[in-house]
């Protein structure tokens, strides 16, 4: 029986779809990780919807079996996608290559029966596709759960966008449970061709409103959107004039998809090197205006008091009881001399580890803190009693300490509380001191807290993104470990968490 026009163009337009959703999402500047998965999720979509698009239009099983291929292959960077929107993806890395093992076992075995004919009992008899199924409900029953979860959770903007995330999940996953199940013999609907083409359009609904990637240009997109729709046209017209002739077939289908390789070539790779030229320019911009932020205080303190001992000896008064302003101007100048130092440092995070005293080095930090002045915001200090030395360097971690207050209280409301908490813990059985900062905050969303600790990563205007990577650094080299509770319109705390003395394995100088 011909296949219905109906189920062609829908497959057509959805091929279409995803072609311009994989070029949203790799020529945008991404704003989350998502974007890589965005991308590889509608690579493999728009391949199984050609591949079914073929077999619509040319029967032959080599089109089967790269459509149930590219099926498999395209379940990983689905999951991958919902585990980052919910912001699973660090703590779902087993669950995640267990996926990607099994999902892609499932495509090599759909290729076989290419080269292996008796394989092709695995797609005829429906093992495949319960196989398929053992693998997808499971998976994408407890990422739907989850979502509830965090639907429930979640207020406003956040809200809206897990809706939609909802949607996509069901109708892009259930639409192709149908058909595997339709394949395994139960007597469903296949309801591929509609499903993923709505679960598309609520993706990119998701994409430009809910500001996952920041969108290329309307050229940019307009243009991908053209030669996706002209390839797909260009491969049902090849099909259609080659018939039963599969060389033929091949040669045109591989001319097509080299063109529209070479067509959008153009476009991913100017879009690469701009992404590559501005990433570098941003790092040094973030990293010099980071520099220049903690070189301001020790300059204008310098410039202050040389420009007051330079009024008193223009009016012809003694400079003798003004010594405290020539200390001042040496203080400073120390104080920037240690700062180029930590800088230099900085990059190699060489450490030079003595005894800190927890007490003094939270006293210290708060102290900065305060004589910086942001607003009203009010710094508690809660130190516990008989805290264990950290084996640290000291510079390096009051530094680190001093850029989770500023953050904490660039982040405060006026006249907010900032609590910092110093307590001793326990990490592997060693002892440690937890350094907490918490504050009261607009929070972050999972995906922002997810994605803190990368490199130069800000949601401040004019931020640097610099600080918190510095102190993820500083922590680490420590060999201890930092981290992010948030929730949004509820604040943030920043814990770090260190070694103390007596624990195993010490950082060593250098």
């Amino acid at each position: 029986m011909a296949p219905m026009p109906t189920e062609v163009w829908l497959t057509a337009a959805a091929a279409a779809a995803y072609v311009a959703l994989a070029l949203v999402a790799t020529a945008g500047r991404a704003r989350q990780p998502l974007a890589a998965q965005l991308g590889l999720m509608s690579a493999g979509l728009f391949a199984y919807n050609l591949a079914e698009l073929l077999s619509l239009l040319d029967a032959r099983e080599p089109w089967v079996f790269l459509s149930d291929a590219a099926a498999a292959l395209a379940t990983i960077p689905t999951l991958e996608l919902f585990l980052g929107f919910l912001g699973l993806t660090r703590r779902t890395r087993l669950s995640r290559l267990m996926a990607r093992l099994y999902f892609g076992a499932l495509a090599a075995v759909s290729l076989l029966p290419i080269a292996f004919a008796p394989a092709a009992l695995a797609h005829d008899s429906g093992a495949w596709a319960l196989a398929m199924l053992a693998g997808l409900v499971p998976a994408f029953a407890s990422v739907a759960l989850l979502v509830v979860r965090h639907y429930r959770r979640s207020r406003g903007p956040e809200r809206s966008r897990t809706q939609l995330v909802g949607g996509a999940l069901l109708l892009g996953v259930g639409a192709i449970a149908s058909d595997l199940g339709a394949m395994a013999g139960a007597d469903l609907p296949r309801l591929s061709y509609v499903g993923l083409l709505a679960a598309a359009v609520l993706l990119a609904v998701l994409t430009l409103r809910g500001r996952i990637v920041e969108a290329p240009s309307i050229a940019t997109l307009v243009t991908a959107t053209i030669v996706g729709l002209l390839g797909v046209v260009a491969l049902q017209l090849v099909a259609s004039l080659a018939g039963r002739r599969s060389i033929l077939f091949a040669l045109g289908a591989v001319a097509v998809v080299a063109t529209l390789a070479l067509a959008l070539r153009p476009l991913f790779a100017a879009s690469s090197e701009e992404r590559a030229r501005l990433r570098s320019l941003a790092t040094l911009g973030r990293f010099s205006r980071q520099m220049a932020h903690d070189l301001r205080n020790p300059l204008a303190a310098i410039k202050g008091a040389a420009q007051f001992l330079k009024e008193e000896r223009r009016a012809g008064r003694s400079l003798d009881d003004h010594e405290d302003f020539l200390d001042v101007i040496l203080e400073s100048s120390e104080r920037m001399d240690r700062l180029t130092a930590e800088y230099l440092r900085m990059g190699r995070l060489e450490l030079a580890p003595t005894a800190v005293d927890v007490a003094g080095l939270v006293h210290e930090a708060t102290r900065a803190a305060q004589l910086a002045g942001q607003g009203g915001t009010k710094l508690v200090e809660r130190i516990a009693e008989g805290l264990p030395t950290l084996r640290a360097d000291r510079d390096l971690l009051l530094f680190a300490l001093e850029n989770v207050l500023r953050n904490a209280r660039e982040a405060s409301p006026e006249d907010a509380e900032i609590v910092i908490v110093a307590e001793a813990g326990r990490m592997d059985r060693a002892s440690t001191v937890l350094l907490t900062v918490t504050d009261r905050g607009a929070g972050m969303d999972v995906r922002t807290r997810e994605r803190a600790l990368a490199g130069f990563f800000t949601t401040k205007e004019g931020g640097t993104g610099f600080g918190l990577t510095f102190v993820a650094r500083v922590v680490e080299a420590h060999r201890g470990a930092l981290r992010i509770d948030s929730e949004e319109g509820k604040g943030t705390s920043v814990t770090l968490e260190l070694p103390a003395l007596d624990a195993e394995g010490p950082p060593s100088a250098g």
